[in-house]
C-alpha cells in the first residue's frame, strides 16, 4: 500500500525515505550510547531537607563544611592529611535514632585506620548522595561510605513525587522512553528536569494520599539510575566505593493501608508473622503504601555492583545478628522499621569496619 502510494506520489516517497533514514540513524546513536555503557542519570528535580542547594559544601578557614547538614559533624581540611573517610546517607546514619549522638552513631564506632568524615542528615536520598558526591570528588578521599534507598521510597510517599505522572499505556510509553539513552541525552540539552514534589509538611506527615505501584516504579528505577552514576563517578575519581544495602526491620507491621483492587501489605505481614516466613514478610514491606523502608529489588541492585572492582558491597540485612526464628535483622537493634538502637550501631560498626579497612589498604 505504501509502495503504490510513494509510485502516485513522489512526495510521499521522500517523506516515507527520510522517515526510515531518521528512525535509522536515532537507532544508530542509541545503540552507540548503550554500548559506551555510561548510566543514564536521573534528570527530575527534587525536594530535599531545606532545599537543594546550589553548593552542598563551603570553605571556611582551611575547612570545607557542608551546608546541608543540620548539626555540622562531617567537616574536614581542604587538604588531606592522612588517610580519610567519607560516610554519607540519611538519618538511618546521622540523626534518626532517637537520643543518639553523632559520637553513638556507627560513623563514630568504627575501628579503621583512617578519619572519618560524617556527611549524612535526615531526608537524603540518592538523587542527594550522587549530588554531593559530584561535589565531593574534587577533595582527596581514601573511601566513599554511601548507604541509601530507604528515602528514595519514603520520599516518593512524603514529597508526593510522580503523582501526576501516566498511567497505563501512556505509562508503559513513559517507562520505555526512560530506559532510552537519547531521552536523558535531549534532557541535558535542554535542561528540564520533570518531577513535581512539594516542600514536606510534617503536621500532616500521614495524611498525604498512599503511593502506588506505577510510583513506586519511576522511583526504583530513578534509585537505579543513580547509583550507577554513582558508581561509574567513584571509578572516574578512582576512589573506593563501599556500598551499604540497608537493613529493614521486617518484624514491623506496615505502616499504609490496602491499595484498592491491589495486594494487602497488612494481610500479607500476618501471614508471614504467623507461618514465620521471610519471604512473605519482605513482599508485606514492598507492598506497603507509605514505604518507609527500601524495596526488596534495590537491595538486589546494590548487591549486583559487587562485580565491580572498585565496589565493596555489605548486605547489612543479610550479615547483622538475625532473628532467632530467621525473619531478618533481629528487632532488638532498631527503634523503628529501619532506625538503630544503640546496639544496632555498634554492629553496623564492627560489621563495616573490615570492609573498610580492606578496601583502604588495597
Amino acid at each position: 500500500m505504501v509502495k503504490e502510494l510513494a509510485i502516485k506520489h513522489p512526495r510521499i516517497k521522500i517523506l516515507v525515505q527520510f522517515s526510515l533514514t531518521l528512525i535509522g540513524l536515532l537507532l544508530c546513536i542509541e545503540l552507540g550510547l548503550q554500548w559506551s555503557n555510561t548510566p543514564n542519570k536521573a534528570e527530575i528535580s527534587v525536594y530535599s531537607g531545606d532545599g537543594s542547594p546550589n553548593n552542598w559544601f563551603s570553605i571556611e578557614s582551611g575547612q570545607v563544611v557542608p551546608t546541608y547538614q543540620h548539626q555540622t559533624v562531617g567537616q574536614f581540611n581542604k587538604t588531606a592529611k592522612g588517610s580519610r573517610i567519607a560516610v554519607l546517607g540519611g538519618s538511618v546514619v546521622h540523626g534518626g535514632s532517637i537520643n543518639m549522638t553523632a559520637d553513638k552513631e556507627f560513623p563514630a564506632l568504627l575501628d579503621i585506620d583512617a578519619s572519618v568524615h560524617n556527611l549524612a542528615n535526615p531526608s537524603l536520598d540518592s538523587h542527594d548522595q550522587l549530588a554531593i558526591l559530584e561535589e565531593l570528588a574534587q577533595y582527596q578521599m581514601d573511601a566513599w561510605i554511601v548507604s541509601t534507598g530507604h528515602n528514595d521510597f519514603g520520599n516518593t510517599y512524603l514529597h508526593q513525587r510522580y503523582v501526576y505522572w501516566p498511567e497505563g499505556i501512556l505509562g508503559k510509553i513513559g517507562r520505555f522512553k526512560e530506559n532510552l539513552k537519547l531521552t536523558h541525552l535531549v534532557r541535558q540539552w535542554l535542561g528540564a528536569p520533570s518531577v513535581n514534589s512539594a516542600k514536606p509538611q510534617p503536621d500532616r506527615q500521614f495524611s498525604a494520599p498512599k503511593i502506588n505501584d506505577d510510583q513506586k516504579y519511576w522511583a526504583l528505577l530513578h534509585f537505579k539510575m543513580n547509583i550507577d552514576a554513582i558508581v561509574n563517578l567513584a571509578k572516574a575519581s578512582k576512589t573506593p566505593l563501599i556500598l551499604i544495602v540497608p537493613p529493614r526491620s521486617l518484624t514491623k507491621a506496615p505502616v499504609g493501608d490496602c491499595q484498592q483492587g491491589g495486594v494487602c501489605a497488612s494481610d500479607l505481614w500476618n501471614r508471614g508473622m504467623e507461618e514465620k516466613d521471610k519471604a512473605l514478610l519482605s513482599n508485606a514491606s514492598d507492598a506497603d503504601t507509605i514505604p518507609f523502608r527500601v524495596l526488596s529489588e534495590a537491595q538486589q541492585h546494590l548487591k549486583d555492583k559487587a562485580k565491580y572492582d572498585h565496589v565493596w558491597v555489605v548486605d547489612a540485612e543479610s550479615l547483622l545478628p538475625q532473628d532467632r526464628e530467621g525473619l531478618g535483622p533481629d528487632i532488638s537493634l532498631f527503634q523503628d522499621h529501619v532506625h538503630f538502637k544503640m546496639a544496632g550501631h555498634q554492629e553496623m560498626a564492627t560489621l563495616l569496619s573490615t570492609t573498610i579497612n580492606e578496601a583502604i589498604r588495597r
